[in-house]
Formats: structure tokens, C-alpha cells, sequence
């Protein structure tokens, strides 16, 4: 089955197209915890309302009058320009909902609060989510993935993740001796998962399997297997050349149902080698059997471009220079 995958971008574009059906005259706008904070702020911003957290609104009710309230979500001179009004009305906001189980407890926590209308609402729901909704943007399976929660997501007890590039960074220098151990034990973390994982698959040779092992306990990250290259050195690795189809043979042969990789090329060589679902987070996209190779690279270049563009109009504007 395919999986259903949303982006950051998917997400504001979602809130975008789907804003009128939310009540402009709200008071506030509230977060379920934690994720909900994402689309309570940009809604937020889009209707120019206070944003708070449930424990910020619940201390809020203890402490003050409803303007007095709303006032001290918004700290610093923004606060004038957000448009307040009275209508008693708020909106709770979630990124998702599917069994409804943080909502059930934030429902409760806000049973004790009298004399506000509080609408319930998520960007992402399933068919039977809506029943239970005032407001969503967009009806989704349950199989679903998120940018914001790919790392703690419960999928991941069954997935492969390579090492360089998604658990830390990428090597400065590999000099397949004292520099490259030194890089292994004192790598800088990127993602590091919540939850265990099936399998680390990486291009690192057998020889720094205890300096890798070490690092990956320093950093709690747990996991079932651990599969490196057994080559005798750097050179016959890169003589050899096949890493991406060398992640696809492993992961195609075990039960994993999820590959997170760095590098674009090789997420897309491991999609086309096993037509299993691929997460590459060097463009934070979620490839899956038919993802043109072509396509991917082309937009990549094209985002490329367009930060290189950016750049080079914000250092002319930074020191006096004209845009072309």
C-alpha cells in the first residue's frame, strides 16, 4: 500500500487553501501539544490572532480577564497589531487526527473553562475523524507520514536508515585513517530517531564497526542490526561504486517497509532496486515505486538554483549593490 506522505510545504498549502472555513472572528487560536503548535501559529499569523499552547490558555483563565489573556500570549510590541475581538469563540487545532487520543485529553483539560465556545479542528483527518471535527482541511488514509514527525514516528521500529547524512553529518574528511576515526567517534548528530529501528545500513567499512557502535550508544539511538561493508579499505569501496543498489539488495531482502536515506541519488537507486518507499532527507521527500529519477533531480537543481539566486540578491542588497 502506498504511503501517504505531507511536507512542511504541503502543510501551509493545506492551511492556505482551506483558511475560510475558519471563523475570523475566533479570539485565539490553540495548539494542541505537540504538534499542533505548527499549523496553531501559522493559522495564527494568516488571521492575525493570539496563538497559545493549552497549559499557556488554561493559566491564562486563571490569571485574568479574557483581553488581559489573549494580550499576554503575544509578548513584545506585536501584540498591538493583533487584532482582538469578543466573540467567546477559540479555536483548538491539531496537525492530525486519527483515534483522536491527544484530543480526547485536551477536551478534558478544557471541560473546566466556562464561557468560551471552543471549535476543534485539524488540518489532517481520516474519514471517521470527521465526525468528530468542526473544522479539517484535508480527509487522508491511515497510513500516513509527516515531514514534522518522520524521526518519532511508530513506523520506524520497522525501518533501515543509513548513518552519514541522516543520523550525522556527513564526514569533512575521510581519509580511511586517524581523521576519519576521530570524525566517526565525535560526529555531530542530525535525526536522531525516538523510537527503535530495524536496521542501520551503511557504506562504512567493518573496520570502525566499535567507534560506530559507541557513538550510536552515546546517543541513545537503538536499533536490531547493524550492516556495514566488509572491504579492507576506502579504495576498494570506491573501485566498487555500488552503494545505493548494495542499500537496495539489503533492504529489499529483509521485512523492512521504510528506507530513510541521505543522498538523492542513492534514495532513488534503492526505490527503483526493491519498488519499496524510500525517505530521503537531502530533499525531505518521500519517494516510492515510479518517482522519476530525472524529475527529482530536476527539481533538486531547480531549488539549488533558486537558493543560489536568493543569496546572491541578499549580499547585493547587504552591501549597496543593484539586482539583476
Amino acid at each position: 500500500m502506498e504511503i501517504i506522505y505531507r511536507s512542511f510545504e504541503d502543510l501551509a498549502r493545506t492551511i492556505r487553501s482551506n483558511i475560510h472555513k475558519i471563523p475570523h472572528d475566533i479570539d485565539a487560536v490553540i495548539g494542541v501539544p505537540r504538534s499542533g503548535m505548527i499549523p496553531a501559529y501559522l493559522i495564527g499569523l494568516y488571521l492575525n490572532k493570539p496563538v497559545l499552547s493549552v497549559a499557556g490558555f488554561l493559566e491564562a483563565q486563571r490569571n485574568g480577564g479574557r483581553e488581559k489573556k489573549l494580550l499576554a500570549s503575544e509578548a513584545g510590541q506585536r501584540s498591538k497589531y493583533i487584532q482582538h475581538t469578543h466573540s467567546g469563540r477559540v479555536l483548538v487545532i491539531d496537525d492530525s487526527y486519527r483515534r483522536g487520543k491527544a484530543y480526547h485529553k485536551v477536551r478534558g483539560q478544557l471541560a473546566e473553562v466556562e464561557g468560551v465556545e471552543f471549535i476543534y479542528g485539524a488540518i489532517y483527518t481520516t474519514a471517521e475523524g470527521v465526525e468528530n471535527l468542526d473544522f479539517w482541511g484535508e480527509v487522508l488514509s491511515s497510513r500516513r507520514l509527516f515531514e514534522w514527525n518522520i524521526f518519532h514516528h511508530k513506523s520506524l521500529e520497522n525501518a533501515a536508515f543509513d548513518i552519514d547524512g541522516v543520523l550525522c553529518q556527513d564526514p569533512p574528511v575521510d581519509d580511511d585513517g586517524k581523521q576519519y576515526r576521530a570524525y566517526i567517534r565525535h560526529a555531530i548528530p542530525r535525526f536522531v530517531p525516538s523510537t527503535p529501528v530495524k536496521m542501520l545500513v551503511t557504506c562504512r567499512l567493518e573496520k570502525y564497526r566499535a567507534e560506530t557502535e559507541a557513538w550510536l550508544a552515546e546517543q541513545g539511538i537503538r536499533y536490531e542490526k547493524l550492516v556495514m561493508l566488509d572491504f579492507p579499505d576506502k579504495a576498494t569501496r570506491v573501485k566498487w561504486g555500488r552503494h545505493g543498489f548494495y542499500k537496495g539488495e539489503v533492504y529489499e531482502k529483509s521485512d523492512c517497509t521504510l528506507f530513510i536515506e541521505s543522498s538523492l541519488r542513492e534514495a532513488l537507486q534503492i526505490t527503483q532496486e526493491t519498488k519499496k518507499p524510500v525517505f530521503c532527507t537531502e530533499t525531505m521527500s518521500l519517494l516510492q515505486q515510479g518517482s522519476s529519477m530525472k524529475n527529482e533531480l530536476v527539481q533538486l537543481d531547480a531549488k539549488r538554483r533558486m537558493a543560489k539566486k536568493r543569496f546572491r540578491n541578499w549580499l547585493r542588497r547587504l552591501f549597496g549593490g543593484k539586482k539583476r
